[in-house]
């Protein structure tokens, strides 16, 4: 076969079939041109309806040497898998919706069948859990065999929209799970629930660990009285996370209630665990705790130090936060086989922790390996030469002090005991001095008094932590680069060059707008943000979004976060569903009414996932509620309302889409 290529010559050159490896699809059109500043690109979309798969590459282009929409060289090409006893690939291109060409390729096996199961296993352990049984699932009758005895090393449903986990309980066994995660944070609540209307927590007999954070009573009820009946399970967790704690005041009688719970009915289960997280301890023997070896506490008092040093003396590994008299730390010291120690001292009642009072302290545990100390009030703490003489034996050592003004330099930091021996780095940002790269930020806030402060000769390993960055002058130090960021968050006007020189527009995939000078820059950075796929706004700017985009469809987001989107003209919905009309995550903090509501779901024909901030009256009959949203929305989607507590006055909507086979990714640039 010979083709015409006019890259750098316009003579006819050969395509020689040994060049490629395996059959390959040609899809060739001339004369065709992307231009600069514009959104035109090769995409790529891969959708699931399992059994059936389909990838799709959008060539969205002009012919060369022309602009207009009457020289528009839009054309798909589509791979179709269907599997049928067999597999079918069908191969398609498509222009303006009209199929011009189909081809149909036979295939009688899978590749992947040729694999033992340990390499798939372990091949298995490399992908999320969702993409894994997403696009392998049914693949071949020997797949879907090694994905049911696959264990599956830890489920955690932080990282689950709700028709994730439909899809995931339909296709594996509750035996499979060794490690579970749940948390319900007060936006996505409900899934914990959603999880265990598909199964009771006796059936997962081999699970060995499990954590439970921000679950709610009527479900710790169903789960706590069974644990017993899960002999392999070694580690427990339960804590509720600060923000929870802030709008939920009750949270210390729930406390109360877990820890009532596992001593009348869990007393088994307390004497074979190796492993246990609470937020406190009070009131609750530990005796039954023969087996443990690793506790953490959120919330410890003196009384309770002091119980555990004399009640759990075999403890190898403990975390707590102190927030009583800091000086009780000492007796630690009787724990004579720890070798981890976790500590966060709150100050209390001006009670002083002095460095002088650690030199006497940390030499008492004799096994001490690994050491990590937090202080709100450290300014007795910033001399490395006399931290050097306590951490010798050490092999971990991080900290984090609030200082509020650093009187000495970092000198003391830069020996060769920090810098060459223990590889101990340490930075000054923000009135904190702290170890990195343990308690280096992930978000970093640049404006005018932005600086950093390092024992090392530059800042790239602070740097490579960052992956969100907020710009709040365009006058800032171009010495820092931040290469890994990928949430950038613009609250001012600046140039793409200058930016540039301080990330890499090409990771960035999640950009914030909140102000109107960023929104000025939208149509100008989208080009050189070809993986950018999420799009957050606050509400009072979208008219200004609209206004700027004018009649601009952008079709890169698939992500959309509107906070506080009170809008009072119904236009304004229906532009925004026109100008970005490949939704499929759809996040609205809060909104008018259930009407905007079934507006957005109908208009949004990809939407896989929403949730919709509003305001409490839902509660009034929430099964009423429930119901009516559902009748009006289409079938394939469920919608679930979850109410907060008293102290927040905002419910909750989630939609999803309930066909659980389906699943459709980001279009992504590929040039």
């Amino acid at each position: 076969m010979s083709l015409t290529m006019y890259d750098y010559s316009t003579s006819t050159t050969s395509v020689i079939s040994s060049s490629f490896g395996g059959s390959t699809a040609f899809s060739y059109w001339d004369d065709l041109m992307i231009y600069s500043g514009t959104s035109q690109s090769v995409y790529y979309s891969v959708a699931v309806t399992a059994p059936n798969r389909s990838a799709t590459l959008e060539y969205y282009t002009n012919r060369y040497a022309t602009i207009g929409v009457q020289n528009k060289g839009d054309f798909s090409v589509i791979f179709c898998v269907i599997v049928n006893n067999k597999i079918m690939l069908e191969f398609q291109i498509t222009k303006q919706n009209i199929v011009l060409l189909i081809i149909h390729i036979m295939t009688s096996h899978c590749f992947l069948d040729r694999f033992p199961v340990e390499i798939l296993h372990i091949l298995f352990d490399y992908i999320p859990l969702a993409e894994l049984y997403y696009n392998l699932y049914n693949v071949s009758d020997y797949i879907n065999a090694v994905l049911l005895c696959y264990p599956i090393s830890l489920i955690n449903l932080t990282s689950f929209l709700q028709y994730h986990i439909n899809f995931i309980c339909y296709h594996i066994k509750p035996d499979q799970i060794i490690s579970l995660t749940l948390l319900d944070n007060i936006d996505n609540n409900g899934q914990s629930e959603l999880f265990f209307s598909h199964f009771h927590i006796e059936q997962f007999i081999q699970l060995q660990s499990l954590t439970l954070i921000n679950t709610e009573n009527n479900l710790l009820h169903c789960i706590l009285p069974n644990l017993n009946k899960l002999n392999h399970l070694r580690s427990f967790s339960f804590d509720i996370t600060e923000y929870y704690r802030m709008i939920n005041k009750d949270y210390r009688l729930r406390f109360t209630q877990v820890k009532s719970i596992l001593l009348n009915s869990c007393i088994n289960l307390l004497s074979q665990l190796n492993q246990l997280t609470l937020y406190n301890i009070q009131e609750m023997t530990l005796k039954p705790l023969s087996c443990l070896r690793h506790l953490k506490i959120s919330e410890c008092s003196t009384t309770e130090l002091q119980r555990i040093c004399l009640e759990i003396p075999q403890l190898k590994s403990f975390e707590a936060c102190l927030h009583d008299d800091p000086i009780y730390i000492e007796d630690l010291s009787s724990l004579s086989k720890l070798s981890r120690l976790i500590l966060k001292i709150d100050v209390f009642k001006n009670k002083f922790l002095s460095m002088n009072f650690m030199e006497q302290f940390l030499p008492k545990l004799f096994q001490l390996k690994h050491f990590e100390f937090q202080v709100d009030n450290g300014d007795d703490f910033d001399n490395g030469q006399r931290w050097e003489k306590l951490t010798k034996s050490l092999i971990t050592f991080n900290f984090k002090f609030k200082i509020r003004y650093l009187f000495e330099s970092l000198n003391s930091f830069r020996t060769s005991f920090w810098l060459e021996e223990k590889h101990w780095f340490v930075v000054y940002n923000n009135e904190d001095l702290y170890t990195i790269p343990r308690f280096a930020p992930i978000e970093f806030y640049i404006n005018n008094v932005s600086f950093i402060m390092s024992n090392l000769s530059n800042h790239s390993i602070f740097c490579e932590r960052i992956t969100k960055l907020i710009v709040s002058t365009e006058i800032f130090n171009e010495n820092f680069y931040f290469p890994n960021v990928k949430i950038l968050k613009m609250n001012c006007l600046i140039s793409i060059e200058r930016l540039s020189n301080i990330i890499n527009l090409n990771k960035i995939k999640h950009l914030i707008l909140s102000s109107q000078y960023s929104i000025s820059m939208f149509l100008f950075i989208l080009p050189v943000m070809p993986f950018l796929d999420e799009l957050t706004i606050t509400g009072y700017l979208v008219p200004v979004l609209i206004k700027e985009l004018q009649n601009n469809i952008i079709k890169q987001i698939r992500s959309l976060n509107l906070r506080f989107c009170y809008f009072e003209k119904e236009s304004i919905t229906k532009i925004l569903c026109h100008l970005f009309p490949c939704i499929e995550y759809l996040n609205i903090s809060l909104i008018n009414s259930t009407k905007d509501i079934i507006f957005f779901i109908q208009q949004f024909k990809y939407l896989l996932n929403a949730s919709f901030g509003v305001n409490s009256l839902l509660e009034r009959d929430k099964n009423k509620n429930n119901q009516k949203l559902q009748m009006a929305i289409d079938k394939k989607y469920t919608c679930q309302i979850v109410h907060s507590s008293n102290q927040n006055p905002l419910s909750f909507v989630h939609i999803w889409n309930n066909e659980h086979q389906s699943l459709s990714s980001f279009l992504v640039p590929i040039l």
